[in-house]
Order: C-alpha cells, then sequence, then structure tokens
C-alpha cells in the first residue's frame, strides 16, 4: 500500500498542500503584521494631521492652556487614542488621559526630538505619565515657518500586540486545521482527483502571492469537493482577518466625517479621491459627484490650485486666504501626504467667515467710537475758539456759546457712561439686583415717563399689558432702562400723527414685552447689526444720539437671561421685542 501509485500520489498532494500552506503562512504573517502596524502608524498619522488643523488656529489666536485640554479630552473621548499638545518649549497644554499641569516636560521625548527635526516623529515606549507601553506619532505645527507646536497621538502597545497575536493565532489555526483536513481528505483520494487538487495548490498559491479573493471554482465532487470547502472557508476566514486589519483607514474617515472643516483628499494627477461630508455640504455636491472630478472643477481658485501644486510636487505645506460667493471667507491648507497611497495631499477648508464678521464689527466700533468722540470735541473747540476771537466780551453771546459747550460735554459723559456701562455688563462687573420685579409696573412707570414726550410729538401712546403677568427676579432699575430706551426709540422715530403701542404678555415660561411704532422702519441689510455699538442706521444718522442705546438693551437682557429681537420693514415701522424667563415657581400662578 505505501507503494502504490494512490499513495504516493496522495502523499505527494498533502506534501505539496502542506508546504503551500506552510509558505501562505510565512507570506501573511510578516504581511499581515507589518500592513497591521503600518495601518496603525498611519492612522496615529492622519489623526495626528488632522488634531494639527484643529490646533493650529488656537495657536495663532494664542489661545488659553485650558482650551487646548479641553480639545485634547474631546477628541480623545471621540477617537480612542490618547492626544496630546505640547508648547514649543515642551510645557504639555492639553492631554486626553492626564492632567497636563502634572506632567512632565515633554521637549526630550524621541517622538518630539523627531518631529521638530524631520516634521513628523515615531517612537514605541513605556510613557513616563501613565506607566504604559505606547505606540506615539508626534507631527510639527509651523505658524509662518517657526515651530508653534507639537500634535502626538499614541495608542497603547499591548493593544496593538494583543490585535496581532489574535491575528497571527487565527491564522496558524486556520492554516493547521485546514492544512490537517487537506492532509485527510488526500490520503483518500485516487489518481481521478489529481486535477482538482491541482486547482487547489494553484488556488493555494495565488492566495500566497497576495491575491486573497482567489478561491476553488467550481466545487469539485467527492472528497476533492470537501477539501475545496475547507480552504475556501480558510480563504475568507484569512479575508476578514486582513480587512479587520485595515479598520483603522474607516476609523480615520469617520474621523474625518465627523469634522466641522471640509476635508478634500487628492491624487498625484490631481483628482479628488476621498470628500468628507462638510466638503459635501461647502460645495453643494455629494461625495459621488466630488470623488474622480479634478480638484479644480470644485475649486477654480488659481491660488488654492497653485498651493496644492506646491503640495503634491514639492511636498510643501501651504496656506491661502479665499473668499466664496456671499462674502464666505475660508483659510485652505495644503499638506502633502507621504506613504498615503493614491492620497498625494490633503485639502482643509477652515470657515473664517464668523471670525472675519467679528473683525468687521471691531474696525467698524473703532470708527464709530473715533467719529461720536470727535463730533462733541470739535463742538468744544469751536466754541472756545469762537470765545476766544471776542464773543467772549458778548455777555449774551458767550452764555450761548458756553450752554453749547456745556451740552457737548454732556453728550461726551452721556458716552463715557454708556461705554462704562456695557462694558461692567459684559464682563459681570455691574451688580444686578435678584429681586422679584413686577413688569406691568415697570412698563407703567416707563410709558407715564415719556407719555409726555409722545404727546408732545403728536403721537399716540397706548399700552396693553395681559393681566397677572407673573414677576420676573431681576433689576427693576436695569430693566425700566431697557423699557425707556425702547419707547424713546419709538418716539424719536415715529412722524407726527403716528402711534406707539407697548405689550406684555406670557409666552413659552418667559414674560416678553414688544413696543411696536408706525415709524420710518429699518432697512433689512441694517437689522443684523441694530444692536451693536455705535451702529446707526441710516434713519438714525441725522438724528444724534449716542448709538449706545439698543446695546444697552440687549446686554442688559441678556445679563437676566433673556433674549431681545427685533422686526421691520422700511416705511411700515418696527416691532422691538425682549423675553426674560419666568422662575419656576411663579408658573403655577
Amino acid at each position: 500500500m505505501l507503494g502504490s501509485l494512490r499513495f504516493r500520489t496522495a502523499a505527494a498532494y498533502v506534501l505539496l498542500i502542506v508546504a503551500a500552506f506552510a509558505a501562505l503562512a510565512l507570506y501573511l504573517l510578516p504581511k499581515v503584521e507589518g500592513d497591521f502596524r503600518e495601518n496603525i502608524e498611519a492612522d496615529l498619522a492622519s489623526q495626528a494631521r488632522m488634531v494639527e488643523n484643529l490646533v493650529q488656529p488656537l495657536v495663532e489666536e494664542g489661545a488659553a492652556t485650558a482650551t487646548f485640554d479641553e480639545l485634547a479630552k474631546q477628541l480623545g473621548a471621540q477617537t480612542d487614542t490618547r492626544i496630546t499638545i505640547v508648547a514649543p518649549d515642551g510645557i504639555v497644554l492639553g492631554d486626553s488621559e492626564a492632567d497636563p499641569a502634572t506632567m512632565d516636560n515633554h521637549l526630550n521625548r524621541p517622538e518630539v526630538q523627531e518631529a521638530i527635526r524631520l516634521g513628523q516623529g515615531e517612537s514605541d515606549r513605556r510613557s513616563a505619565t501613565l506607566g504604559t507601553e505606547f505606540t506615539y506619532v508626534a507631527t510639527r505645527i509651523t505658524v509662518d515657518d517657526a515651530l508653534a507646536g507639537i500634535v502626538r497621538v499614541a495608542r497603547p502597545t499591548a493593544a496593538v500586540n494583543s490585535s496581532l497575536s489574535d491575528i497571527t493565532r487565527s491564522i496558524l489555526i486556520a492554516v493547521v486545521i485546514t492544512a490537517a483536513v487537506a492532509a485527510g481528505l488526500s490520503l483518500a483520494v485516487g489518481s481521478t482527483v489529481m486535477r482538482p487538487l491541482g486547482r487547489l495548490a494553484g488556488a493555494a498559491r495565488s492566495i500566497a502571492s497576495g491575491n486573497l479573493a482567489e478561491r476553488v471554482r467550481p466545487r469539485p465532487s467527492g472528497e476533492v469537493g470537501e477539501l475545496a470547502d475547507a480552504f475556501n472557508h480558510m480563504a475568507e476566514s484569512l479575508q476578514e482577518l486582513v480587512t479587520a486589519a485595515s479598520q483603522g483607514r474607516e476609523r480615520m474617515i469617520a474621523a474625518l466625517n465627523s469634522s466641522v472643516d471640509a476635508v478634500l483628499a487628492v491624487n498625484a494627477e490631481g483628482r479628488v479621491t476621498f470628500a468628507n461630508q462638510a466638503a459635501e455640504r461647502l460645495f453643494e455636491r455629494s461625495g459621488g459627484d466630488l470623488v474622480g472630478k479634478p480638484f479644480a472643477w470644485a475649486m477654480p481658485n488659481e491660488e488654492v490650485l497653485e498651493a496644492l501644486r506646491a503640495s503634491r510636487e514639492d511636498g510643501r505645506r501651504e496656506t491661502r486666504l479665499v473668499e466664496r460667493a456671499n462674502r464666505q471667507y475660508f483659510r485652505v491648507i495644503t499638506t502633502p501626504i507621504i506613504g498615503g497611497g493614491e492620497w498625494a495631499a490633503l485639502v482643509v477648508f477652515h470657515d473664517l467667515t464668523d471670525v472675519r464678521r467679528v473683525e468687521q464689527v471691531r474696525r467698524d466700533f473703532v470708527a464709530n467710537v473715533s467719529h461720536e468722540l470727535r463730533t462733541p470735541l470739535a463742538s468744544i473747540k469751536s466754541v472756545i475758539e469762537t470765545l476766544e476771537g471776542g464773543a467772549l466780551e458778548d455777555e449774551t453771546a458767550a452764555r450761548d456759546f458756553l450752554s453749547r459747550a456745556d451740552a457737548e460735554v454732556d453728550r461726551l459723559v452721556q458716552i463715557v457712561e454708556e461705554l462704562l456701562e456695557l462694558s461692567r455688563i459684559e464682563s459681570g462687573e455691574l451688580p444686578m439686583s435678584q429681586e422679584p420685579v413686577e413688569m406691568a409696573s415697570v412698563l407703567a412707570d416707563a410709558v407715564e415717563r415719556l407719555r409726555r414726550q409722545a404727546e408732545k410729538q403728536g403721537l399716540s401712546l397706548t399700552v396693553d399689558i395681559a393681566a397677572d403677568l407673573p414677576p420676573i427676579i431681576g433689576d427693576a432699575e436695569r430693566l425700566a432702562r431697557v423699557v425707556v430706551n425702547l419707547l424713546h426709540n419709538a418716539v424719536k422715530f415715529t412722524p407726527a400723527g403716528g402711534s406707539v403701542h407697548v405689550w406684555a404678555g406670557l409666552a413659552e415660561s418667559a414674560v416678553v414685552v414688544k413696543v411696536t411704532d408706525t415709524g420710518v422702519g429699518i432697512a433689512p441689510e441694517d437689522l443684523p447689526r441694530i444692536f451693536e455699538r455705535f451702529y446707526k442706521s441710516d434713519r438714525a444718522r441725522a438724528s444724534g444720539g449716542t448709538g449706545l442705546g439698543l446695546a444697552v438693551v440687549k446686554h442688559i437682557v441678556e445679563a437676566h437671561g433673556g433674549t431681545v429681537g427685533v422686526e421691520s420693514e422700511p416705511g411700515q415701522g418696527s416691532t422691538f421685542s425682549f423675553a426674560i424667563p419666568v422662575p419656576s415657581s411663579s408658573h403655577g400662578r
């Protein structure tokens, strides 16, 4: 029997299959381990670049240490990795798993040193802070080509080694079991099954060369068919294990999709290979429409295209500021991707629209302050020059000029006092009483205070206050200031024969007050900024005033936990409203 052709054939195929599986194991084990570690490091590097893009604006703004620590802990919880943000001098600004105040200086950490030198550093070592082995990847943050900080992302080495051990053990078990099944089946086959066994051996060699999708098709009959089933099952198990090892990429994609910044990956030919959900919203196209298209199709901006070319071809990180339609401003950052396969460069669009709007508000505020202070100062200077020119000798004229100067000084004092009050309200330094306030009484007093002025201008002033209006908690004097300011504006901008109506009622657990006039109204473009300091719509520019009244209203109401609003149409009048929440104890009243 041992010398029979059947036995020798079976023995030969057993040896062949065992050799093929051994080669498969020898090929797959180091490849899977290498690919797994590369995926881990690539995943950490991608996350580090993502964190770098989020941290850089904070560095440029000079954010507080607590801001970096909060960001590190938030991102660490979302990505299941340890994230550390380090200042250029090595001081830890934030860490997702430790208090940065208790951590040593990280300047001499090997991955940090390598990142400072080369832009990116890796190391596998024991953490001095947590006493645990970690795989570290660090990237350098630069601002104007100067070192501004380091972002470090880490994952416990034990978890990586455990996953590799599980994969190795599964591969070996699958190979051993399949080889054993193949050997048992081979002993039962004869010369008629040599051809199917050849197909089986060929499939094994194909998988060993890296084609994990190879299967034995069609299924042979008899015992060889069972062997083919076992082989195919093993191949599927191996493919599942390798797929599991590539899940790091999927986690990276999920992290990019959770970013508020639009992110696109571009290949060496300049075509989009990935677009996150923020990019789909920005360009108003689905990912399927973006991927595969030239980047210039989505963003035909010459400066951005030149920056992308420099990143793809020269390996440079570039930053550009661009403006899109509807006055949208973006900081566009292009970064080369080393070892990213078909991903040659990453393009990140960081929305600066709100930042630009705040900067415009600041510039307008400075200009308006200068204008409001210059006008009374110029008047006072003119009075002084006139008095010096001889008007001082004319007692009647002198009194008139001094009266004008006194009025301008009062206006300056009012501007300064209102500015100081606004500043104290914003900083919380202005004490606010916390006492029950009957808004019906506050409204009645304010209306009576302005009634004479309204009647003098030929206006109708009416009041409609809901019965049994519940009290609110706050500062009665400040709330009276709010109502007076709104009434004063309504009276001032309503021509003779018009009307001003005050309404108060309860809505959604809040006392709501509305002041409606039939005045000149406000242009739609002025409404979003009407509560800013010194901002004046066209209707108000010739009417005098400090331009601070509505800003005071807004800040006092917000200091009470309330909200303000305005509705207006030019020529139809305006309705200013505010709502103050009612204490829970008053809801059942």
